[in-house]
Formats: structure tokens, sequence, C-alpha cells
């Protein structure tokens, strides 16, 4: 009887469908993609062959771009080209794939790595659309779950077993040659007849031009001066705004708002930054006005504001929940700064919402947000480093806490703080994004404010009406392979979960919030996001949330603390807290989160982090 059941489970794999295993062949996907073997001379993938059949301009303009990279994606998916369906009831769900008899499965096998043997878990598609241009019927289209981006530089393999489709007989006779597969999969318990195919690739570093960018602004830049003249601007109702100014160094090349070109960083031939240019920022300072100054300095949050705002979009009204009463009625400083070009930046007259997020120059839009970020971690390592004092009107001076610097950011603002935290180090005690998310793929499928990006790029590259486009689509593949050095997901493991290769690199806890009803910033990218940060989810859930629920567990109560674990195998209170309706500006809007927010920061600044949303004694 066993040898029966056994018989009928041999006979139903070898009904699935074949891979196509034709590497000589010029259509692109008549071999999977990605895969080590398919690199150009120098080194760089080789995505020469990519479908683009309308001849579209921007199209080429990314393949000619994505054709440097050195590695392939972290998030982007793999292809995989099948004669036929598959089975959909023999493939894995995300937490299937994990598991010892995943019928698909994507593992590092990179000898080198520390996390050799690590499994990801999976999503996956497969198309049936006959008439795509870009995705050929019955192709696979494999993700690690948003949430999981694959590690730096480290070899992974995509294997399809036996168990969903029959052997490829032209790619099983290179398993001989495949040394590195066959001794990872020794260790996994698969033999080459139970392998239909498999792909070996290696993923770019993502983060390494900002590592030394970062490296470059601490180490080799001369910090502006500790001492300001401030004019007051506004006294308000918990606080009283003052203006200054100061210089801070620009990275992107060529003439701002850099629409169709330039923006683009530059190094040495030995990999150093090279400075562009220093623009003259405005600084708004915001301080609690019916509190005594703290004998050691003002604790201060660092805000950088979304698209659209200004240096003062934190401290220009008396509204309630407006950021700077919230701090001032804590008694904690606020610093502004505008975002790149914003505000007097130069370039901002003229840049639109296309600039901020530009899609037709990769150049841009590659550079933008990590030159936020950028400035963010100057401004920090500055206050860090010595008290500033700031002298106003009437003898005023204002003198801030060193040990007590803390940064702020809604929406773009969050983005660029997601990819600054990694390299705050000692200087930044903690970090609240509002309205930020990761993986750019799902934020072109579903982000529709202010831009619909989607049907923008359906135009841009002729992607056929009936066509569903998803991030998994090979079009978004290409776009999520170029923008892996900007995507906030590839930053967040850095956060305080994983180590990496600075030595200046500390645990920073994060607080990220996110509404279900955010136009904005999609609630999928904020999982996502919290998911690769290893955020506890706190208070209630308003969605599954299955990446996050892979991580961290199920939702906690509040209060919350210490319940982040860093890669020291320490304790920090950070936190994902997702509200069921609530828009972009949730934290503007409903009381229980800004409270849960500002809460957090003044006990941080007190020294005992706490997620709560009730009065902190």
């Amino acid at each position: 009887m066993w040898l029966h059941l056994l018989a009928c489970v041999a006979d139903e794999a070898v009904d699935g469908p074949t891979p196509v295993y034709r590497p000589d062949s010029a259509l692109f996907f008549d071999a999977p993609w990605p895969d080590d073997d398919r690199r150009d001379e120098d080194g760089t993938i080789a995505f020469g062959g990519f479908p683009n059949p309308f001849a579209s301009a921007l199209m080429a303009n990314y393949l000619e771009r994505a054709d440097t990279l050195t590695g392939f994606g972290a998030s982007s998916p793999v292809h995989v080209l099948f004669d036929g369906p598959l089975d959909g009831t023999r493939m894995p769900t995300p937490e299937e794939s994990l598991s010892d008899d995943a019928s698909v499965l994507l593992l590092d096998i990179d000898p080198a790595s520390p996390f050799f043997l690590e499994r990801f878990p999976l999503q996956w598609e497969q198309a049936t659309f006959e008439l795509s241009p870009y995705a050929p019927q019955h192709l696979l289209s494999v993700a690690p779950l948003h949430g999981f981006p694959l590690r730096p530089a480290t070899t992974y393999a995509l294997v399809v077993t036996t168990k969903v489709a029959r052997r490829e007989a032209d790619w099983a006779r290179t398993w001989d040659r495949r040394d590195q597969l066959r001794h990872a999969l020794s260790f996994v318990g698969l033999a080459p007849e139970d392998v239909a195919i498999a792909t070996t690739f290696t993923t770019q570093d993502p983060v390494d031009e900002m590592r030394r960018l970062s490296w470059f602004v601490r180490e080799r830049i001369e910090r502006p001066p500790a001492e300001h003249d401030i004019e007051l601007l506004y006294p308000h109702s918990t606080y009283d705004a003052y203006r200054t100014h100061y210089a801070s160094p620009v990275f992107t090349f060529g003439t701002p708002p850099y629409l169709t070109e330039g923006g683009e960083f530059r190094f040495d031939e030995d990999g150093t930054p090279q400075v562009a240019r220093f623009d003259d920022l405005r600084l708004a300072v915001c301080v609690p006005n019916d509190l005594e100054p703290p004998a050691e300095g003002w604790p201060v949050v660092v805000y950088q504001h979304g698209t659209g705002g200004d240096y003062r979009g934190f401290c220009d009204s008396d509204s309630l929940l407006e950021v700077a009463r919230r701090l001032g009625e804590r008694g904690i400083v606020g610093l502004g700064i505008d975002q790149p070009l914003h505000g007097t930046r130069p370039g901002a007259s003229q840049a639109s919402d296309l600039a901020h997020f530009n899609v037709v120059n990769p150049d841009s839009g590659t550079t933008n947000f990590r030159q936020g970020a950028l400035d963010a971690l100057y401004l920090t390592h500055a206050l860090a480093s010595e008290p500033w004092t700031f002298h106003g009107p009437d003898g005023l001076e204002v003198v801030l806490d060193p040990e007590r610097v803390m940064f702020m950011g809604h929406s773009q603002g969050g983005l660029t703080g997601a990819l600054a935290a990694p390299f705050f180090g000692d200087d930044v005690k903690a970090a609240m994004l509002s309205g930020a998310g990761g993986v750019l793929a799902i934020t072109v499928i579903e982000r529709k404010d202010p831009l619909d990006f989607e049907a923008l790029v359906r135009e841009l590259v002729e992607i056929p009406d009936g066509e569903p486009l998803t991030p998994l689509h090979p079009t978004m593949g290409v776009v999520q392979t170029l923008v892996e050095v900007t995507d906030p997901v590839n930053y967040a493991p850095y956060w305080y979960s994983q180590r990496g290769t600075w030595d200046w690199q500390a645990p920073v806890p994060v607080l990220l919030t996110s509404g279900t009803e955010d136009a904005a910033t999609p609630f999928r990218t904020a999982l996502a996001l919290a998911a690769a940060g290893r955020l506890p989810w706190v208070g209630d859930a308003a969605t599954h949330g299955d990446a996050l629920r892979l991580r961290t567990g199920a939702p906690r109560p509040l209060p919350s603390s210490d319940d982040g674990v860093t890669w020291m195998d320490g304790r920090v209170t950070s936190g994902f807290s997702q509200y069921l309706d609530g828009t972009h500006f949730v934290i503007f809007e409903e009381r229980d989160a800004s409270d849960l927010a500002f809460n957090w920061l003044d006990t941080t600044a007190r020294g005992h982090a706490v997620l709560t949303v009730e009065p902190v004694k």
C-alpha cells in the first residue's frame, strides 16, 4: 500500500509542466533569470535582450542603467519559464516555503555567508495573459516575501523541485558543474533527481554607497559651527519658533531639479565620494516656552518633512497635534530643515512631484532620498558631537544636550530617516517614522497620491490593457533591481537587528506608524518595512501582515517596552503601530497615534523608553 502511495506521488510530479532551458536562445526568458551565468564580460549583470518591444526610451534607459550593476536585486523577482501551468495546490504558501518538504525554496548557498542555508519565505505568481509583450505565458515569478530582503553580496538559489514540475533534461546535464548548488542541497536532503530546475545568483550590495557616504560625512567634512544666532519668527502656545541657517554638503551633481538628467553621486577611483556643493539650509528652531531649561541642555528632535513641505512644516501652527506643540509640552526642542529640492534649496522652484519621485531619470530617482538621509546624518552627527547653543533676542540662550538627540520624519522624511537610521550610530537615540514604507515596486503599483504611478508606467512602457501589473511583473523586476540602493527595505535590517560592516553602527530604536487608508504610502509597504526591520507589532492589528507576523509574532498589547531584539542580543523599545482607516497623516489626525509617538520620544529622552498612549508621569 505504501509503495502504491509513493508511486502515485511520483506520477503526480511527473505530470507537471517542464521548465524551459535554452540558454543560447535570443528570447530573454528561455533561461532562468537572474542567474550568475548571465553576466557580461566585465562581471556586471546582463540585461541585454530584455523585452523592449515598443522601443520605449524609458525602458531602454532603465535597462542601460541596470546593466551596469554588479549584483542582482534583493527584493526583485526570479523568473522561470514553463511549458504549461503549474498546479497551484502544490505550490507553497510563504510559511510552507520554509519547511523541509517545500516544493519550491529560496536559500542562501554562499559558503562564506554566516547565514549559509538560511531560507526565505516566498510569494509567487504565474503569467496567464496570452498577449503580454513582456511576460510570456506560463512564466513563473518568485520573490522573497516583501519584508524579507535578501542579504547583500550573497549567493542564493531558487530551487523548483520535482514535486511541481518535470526535470529539464538539458539543465540536468549541467549539474556536475554546479558545485556551490550541489554542496548546499546536500545539506537539505535534495538529490539531483529531486530538482526540476534551479538558478543561482549573487545579490548586489545596496547599502554600500550609503556606507561610504555616511563615513565621509562623519569623518571628512568639517562640522558646522555649534553656536548660532536665531531670529524669532512667531510665538506659539507651547513653543516659540525661531530661524537660523548653516551650510550642508550635497553629493548630487548636475543642475537641479534633475528632471531628465543629472543628480548622480560621483566617486573617485578609490571609492571616495565627491562633494558637488554646499547648500545654505534654513534651520527652524522651536523651543518650549513654558518650561525651565534642563541643566544639561534641552533634548532635541530633528524633523524631516514630507514632499511639498518645508523646514517649518512641523512648527507653523497651534494645532493640538502639531509636532512642535507636542514636543514643547514635553520639554523637547524641535529642529527642521528643507528636504532636497524644497524650500529655498537649488531647483526647488522648478521641482514637481515627478522630481521628488523621479521615474524618468534614474540617476536622480536613486539619489534624491539618499541625499535627504545624508542631510539628516550631517546635522545629527554635529548635534551629538558637542553642545549647540542658540543665541536669541533679549539674551535668550538655548543649549542642546548632545546626549539626547532624536529623529522624526514624516512621509518623504520617514523614508530619508529610514535610510539614515543604520548610520546614526550612537548619535541618535530613537527614530520615529510616520508614513514610511519599503519595496518600491509595491509603491509603483499602489500609490495614487500625488501621481498614479501605475498608470504612468503603463503608458511609458506600453503595457497592454488587461495585462495584470504586479510587483512581480518582469518590468517591475527591472525597476526594483535598479532602485534597491534607495529602497528603505534594504536598510531596515540594520536599524538594530542585523550587524553591518561599518564600525560606528549602534542599535537605533524605531517606531513606525501606518494607516490602512494611506494613499501616499500604501500600508503594504509599511508592513514590508516593519518586517524588514523586525519591529514588534504593538497595539491592535488592522490587517493580516504575514511577513511581520513571521518576523516578530502576533501583535503585543500596549504599553510595551524592550520587545525589539538587537544583533547583540540586547533589547530596544521599538514597534510598528497600524490604524484602521487611518490616512497618510494619522499621527497628525488621531490622538492615540500622536500620543504613542510623542510619549515614546519623551520617555526615550528621560532614559526609559515606553510605547504607551497613557499619560507619562
